[in-house]
C-alpha cells in the first residue's frame, strides 16, 4: 500500500507523504504487537525539516510510540512538536484527540497543555 501511495501522490508531495505513510505503517505494526519491526519503520520514517518543515512527523511518531507503550519517548516527541508548533499545544479542558488518551494519565502531559482562552 505504501508503494501504491507513492505512485499516486504528486511529485512535489511524494517524499513528505511517503514519510507520513511510513509512520502510519509503524503505528500499525505497533498495534499488531510487532514491536521491533515498528521501531525500525519509525526510525526510517523520520524526516528532517527539508521533508517536514512543520515537524508534523513528530506527533505521528509520538502516537506510534504510545501504542508501543513507550511513554517517555512519546512525551519527548510531543514536547519537540509543541516547541516547533506552539499553537498546536493541547488545550487544557479542551477536546483532546483519542490518540493521547493513555498519555493524559501521565503528569508530564500537563506540560504540553495550554490554558483554555
Amino acid at each position: 500500500m505504501l508503494a501504491r501511495l507513492d505512485s499516486t501522490t504528486p511529485l512535489p508531495r511524494r517524499l513528505a507523504e511517503h514519510h507520513r505513510a511510513q509512520m502510519f505503517v509503524g503505528a500499525a505494526l505497533a498495534r499488531a504487537g510487532l514491536k521491533d519491526s515498528a521501531r525500525h519503520v519509525l526510525v526510517a520514517a523520520r524526516g528532517g525539516r527539508d521533508v517536514d518543515p512543520e515537524q508534523e512527523l513528530l506527533s505521528l511518531e509520538a502516537f506510534a510510540r504510545t501504542l508501543l507503550g513507550e511513554r517517555d519517548q512519546a512525551i519527548d516527541l510531543l514536547k519537540r512538536y509543541v516547541a516547533a508548533n506552539p499553537t498546536h499545544s493541547f488545550q487544557r479542558g479542551g477536546d483532546i484527540f483519542w490518540w493521547w488518551r493513555e498519555l493524559r494519565k501521565d503528569p508530564r502531559f500537563a506540560q504540553l497543555e495550554r490554558a483554555k482562552p
